[in-house]
């Protein structure tokens, strides 16, 4: 059963096509990781996800309730963990988390101490937010988002500031909803956490979807076991077995099944390389002709 559904979706502003007949479905009880360069469409998915932005054209369902038009019934559906959280300044953490407590109708003191010992704010409950730092804002974002124990979590960039502690707490988190069906939602940079956490994973590029399966079958499926890099002002030319090439600002890639024959005309030559088996970075040089930046 899909927990989220895009079906032909666009979404223009003033003429530019920012997301471009996208179709796809996040399964229930999924942990789906969103991957692409800035500008991709990445952003404009979420904010239609949350119900912040209408499509311009197609139907998104999340949890058989249209996010932009039944905004109230999908308040209690989703939660949301943006890459920044509004908050007074001088409000303490817990205040904030007292505060959006309410909002849910929740009672249960019991709820508020798990999660702060969860993502490990419980010792600084009382300290103003202006004094958190990133990755503790960051925290208490995710605290937020997941207090009424939503069906549905929707992460931004949900792993760029936190410490490899508070990072490893919440993959064992978001594991524990998807033992209990939950459905979780990621829009990241981090190709390495998506590749270790997400079930499937759908690369993005121009508002287009390039690609979507499970991290296994998108390097399986990419037709190369190894990759040869070289400096960017290296020129070879050379026929079988090398048989991908790409281009970037910074280097020269070599996509190969039978490196033996490139790697003795790069010792011949004297030209430095590195060697290496391909993964899920490769897949996203391959579709989109430019290095992923974590």
């Amino acid at each position: 059963m899909a927990a989220i559904r895009f079906e032909r979706v666009t979404k223009k502003y003033d003429g530019f096509t920012a997301v471009d007949e996208i179709s796809f479905t996040v399964e229930k009880g999924e942990i789906f990781g969103l991957l692409g360069p800035n500008g991709s469409g990445k952003t404009t998915i979420s904010e239609m996800i949350v119900g912040l932005k209408k499509p311009s054209s197609g139907e998104i369902s999340v949890a058989n309730v249209d996010p932009f038009f039944q905004r109230k019934r999908l308040a209690g559906i989703i939660g949301v963990q943006l890459d920044y959280t509004a908050l007074p300044w001088n409000i303490k953490v817990k205040e904030a988390v007292e505060l959006f407590a309410s909002f849910h109708n929740i009672k249960s003191s019991e709820r508020i101490r798990f999660l702060l010992e969860r993502f490990g704010l419980a010792n600084k409950k009382e300290r103003l937010y202006k004094h958190l730092s990133r990755g503790e804002k960051q925290r208490l974002g995710m605290i937020l988002a997941c207090l009424h124990d939503p069906r549905v979590l929707i992460l931004d960039e949900p792993f760029s500031r936190l410490d490899p502690v508070a990072r490893q707490k919440f993959f064992d988190y978001l594991k524990g909803c998807k033992k209990e069906n939950k459905t979780v939602f990621i829009n990241t940079h981090n190709i390495t956490e998506a590749d270790k956490l997400c079930d499937r994973i759908g690369i993005i590029h121009k508002g287009k979807l390039c690609a979507i399966d499970s991290p296994q079958s998108l390097v399986k499926n990419i037709g190369f076991k190894f990759r040869i890099t070289c400096p960017v002002d290296f020129s070879l030319k050379i026929n079988s077995p090398v048989t991908k090439v790409v281009h970037t600002a910074v280097n020269t890639y070599f996509f190969t099944n039978q490196p033996q024959e490139l790697i003795h005309v790069l010792q011949k030559s004297n030209q430095n390389f590195t060697q290496k088996n391909v993964d899920l970075t490769d897949v996203f040089l391959l579709l989109v002709g430019e290095e992923f930046n974590d």
